[in-house]
């Protein structure tokens, strides 16, 4: 960088924001509309879509209600998906409901924070092995192969 004296020159700042600028793309928050510079990096598998968590929070929320409406304005299309869903992966919902009641009734202790991020927003519990006894659940907890994601982490993870 070039100083004159103690003071940035005008010329010097301006080649930072032009640099800054190159690596950063500006895009627009998806649910405020608010502009914000992200990084460009081809490697990344997630781009950063919103300005602050409560906007990602806001947009998923309402992203859940259209699913949601689908399955209500079409009731016997949605219980048919989900009776396909459910025989194909029969142990994986015994898994998770099994998993959902120990839970609940407080048989197996989980650290409510996302175990990538140490966030407590939006957490979903992530199985590594699904274990259909409630014996393999609580192996599983022991073993780490059970545990808390937030909802971005979740979705990284899954797709990998």
């Amino acid at each position: 960088m070039k100083f004159a004296g103690d003071v940035l020159t005008m010329e010097v700042i301006n080649e930072d924001y032009l640099e800054y600028l190159k690596r950063n793309k500006l895009i627009k928050c998806l649910w405020c509309s608010q502009h914000l510079y992200v990084p460009t990096n081809p490697n990344n598998f997630y781009q950063q879509k919103f300005c602050c968590n409560s906007c990602r929070v806001m947009y998923s929320g309402k992203k859940n209600n259209r699913k949601s409406n689908w399955s209500k304005k079409n009731p016997s299309k949605a219980k048919e998906a989900q009776k396909k869903n459910y025989n194909n992966n029969k142990d994986k919902w015994i898994c998770r409901m099994m998993t959902l009641k120990l839970a609940k009734t407080g048989r197996i202790l989980l650290e409510k924070k996302c175990k990538k991020c140490n966030t407590s927003i939006e957490l979903q519990i992530h199985h590594e092995k699904y274990s259909p006894t409630v014996q393999g659940i609580l192996e599983d907890v022991k073993a780490g192969k059970i545990y808390y994601l937030c909802k971005t982490c979740h979705n990284f993870i899954e797709r990998k």
